[in-house]
């Protein structure tokens, strides 16, 4: 009777332990089921006499939850939250710095998109469509859409072309022009730089050459940096040759900062051609310079 009424007990044990387990595998699986925001594009507004073109090439979502960190979505992006309720959504526009896939950023120039109160519902899909701006901190030192008669690139002593405002509608990116360097014939060289020297203070905290471009060539961004004492050129980014119209941003914090103290700076283009290639080409529009 006693061995009996032990199994008994052995058994009530076990089934409870193993209900306890399973309540408790339930309770986690159900904790686990998000809420779902869907978002598919971030689009940028500009004023554009101010700020230039609204072109962007906004490629990734930074997102949080009450200002804590979620993680990074390449758009367009489905993302999974674990959380439920009211909650603040923060969402940064990322970009590829120096249109390299590994050094993804948020753009510091770009204002956050956020909804304040947003009501999560686990295995719910909520979609957004976010929207940025320029932040007003920011700086544009040189907007150049080759839309005026005049061009602010000028070729330097030892190039053997410039670039002119170029019209035929195949080849513009937006308006009724854009920028256009040719070599062809005996012509090697192609170098230009910024009509204008830019100054920036000790305290600039980032500064970024945005541009439109196509070419079938590589070309390289550039600064002319007035020391002083003499003008030094530093190559920032070569630019890969892209048969369709591409937006890049190129990052000069780094150049401009390990030149502190410098006089002021030029930004340059320039490229080659192979002698066995008949023409080299690249196409410039929407060039901003921009700092805070």
């Amino acid at each position: 009777m006693l061995l009996q009424n032990l199994r008994n007990y052995l058994c009530f044990i076990i089934l409870t332990v193993l209900i306890v387990s399973l309540n408790s595998c339930d309770k986690k699986e159900e904790a686990k089921i998000p809420s779902y925001i869907v978002i598919d594009s971030i689009r940028l507004t500009t004023d554009y006499p101010h700020q230039g073109t609204a072109s962007h090439k906004i490629t990734d979502a930074w997102v949080y939850v009450d200002d804590e960190p979620v993680g990074v979505f390449e758009l367009p992006a489905r993302i999974p939250l674990q959380y439920e309720g009211v909650h603040k959504i923060t969402i940064s526009a990322g970009i590829k710095l120096n249109g390299i896939a590994g050094t993804r950023a948020p753009y510091p120039f770009y204002n956050d998109y956020i909804i304040k109160k947003l009501n999560l519902v686990k295995d719910s899909v909520i979609k957004i469509e976010p929207t940025t701006t320029y932040k007003t901190s920011t700086q544009f030192s040189w907007l150049e859409d080759f839309e005026q008669n005049t061009v602010s690139l000028k070729a330097t002593s030892r190039s053997d072309t410039t670039f002119i405002r170029y019209s035929q509608s195949d080849s513009v990116f937006q308006g009724h022009y854009s920028g256009y360097g040719l070599l062809q014939d005996t012509m090697t060289l192609c170098e230009v730089a910024s009509s204008n020297a830019y100054e920036f203070s000790s305290t600039v905290s980032a500064v970024f050459l945005e541009l439109n471009y196509r070419s079938n060539v590589s070309f390289t961004v550039g600064l002319f940096v007035n020391t002083g004492s003499n003008e030094v050129q530093q190559q920032v980014l070569i630019i890969n040759p892209s048969k369709k119209w591409n937006k890049i941003y190129v990052n000069l914090t780094p150049t401009v900062s390990s030149y502190f103290g410098a006089n002021n700076f030029k930004v340059f283009f320039g490229y080659i051609r192979n002698t066995d290639e008949p023409k080299a080409q690249v196409y410039l529009d929407n060039i901003k310079l921009v700092n805070f």
